[in-house]
């Protein structure tokens, strides 16, 4: 599993357990309204795609 951060508009980071690639598969379907992901914590996170301002690759593997 690996690990991206998205930041929002607002400034705001999210740390998700996903990969970039299905981030961007994620992103680019055109029927896609939000982003939903689990965090470090275990939690799920849904991210609204329109406050997306960008999203990177941050470590290759986690434990």
């Amino acid at each position: 599993m690996k690990l991206i951060k998205v930041q929002t508009v607002s400034g705001t980071i999210h740390k998700l357990k996903a990969s970039y690639q299905e981030a961007r598969r994620a992103l680019d379907h055109a029927g896609t309204v939000v982003l939903v992901g689990t965090n470090l914590s275990g939690q799920r996170v849904i991210i609204p795609v329109a406050s997306i301002d960008s999203i990177t690759e941050v470590m290759s593997d986690i434990g």
